[in-house]
């Protein structure tokens, strides 16, 4: 049962990676096109960062990839996909026209509070996974 759990927890976390790289990429293009962004984007940023540190050391280290850690990297990796397709959908390209760009920012407006809440649900998840860690390293 050890090796499928390893398995499990290793697939989740290469999602997990991939995932938050997407979105960090979002975050860090959404960065660069707003003047004086919010001090909230920047902080989002560094949690994503934060956690997909965290992943790289569960996929590096063989005592950590178990069955429950495995179970919160694929929920991290559940509400990491919904936020990468609320910010794919609202995500400006350079050739977009004025209308276009207008509408994807009321757009993500309209989103900021689910946008909010999936970043809520991921701090939660990585503190999940980080009891987890201290409970196993004990």
């Amino acid at each position: 049962m050890a090796g499928v759990e390893v398995l499990c927890a290793l697939a989740a976390a290469s999602q997990l990676i991939e995932q938050g790289l997407k979105i960090g990429t979002f975050i860090s293009d959404l960065y660069s096109k707003v003047r004086d962004p919010p001090e909230s984007i920047r902080k989002q940023s560094v949690q994503v960062e934060q956690l997909i540190t965290v992943v790289r050391l569960i996929e590096h280290n063989p005592s950590l990839q178990v069955d429950s850690v495995g179970s919160i990297l694929r929920n991290c990796t559940g509400e990491a996909e919904k936020l990468k397709e609320i910010l794919e959908n609202i995500s400006t390209a350079a050739g977009d026209g004025k209308a276009r760009k207008l509408w994807k920012a009321l757009d993500g407006v309209a989103k900021e509070k689910k946008i909010l809440a999936l970043f809520a649900n991921l701090e939660r998840e990585k503190s999940s996974l980080a009891l987890c860690i201290e409970t196993i390293d004990a």
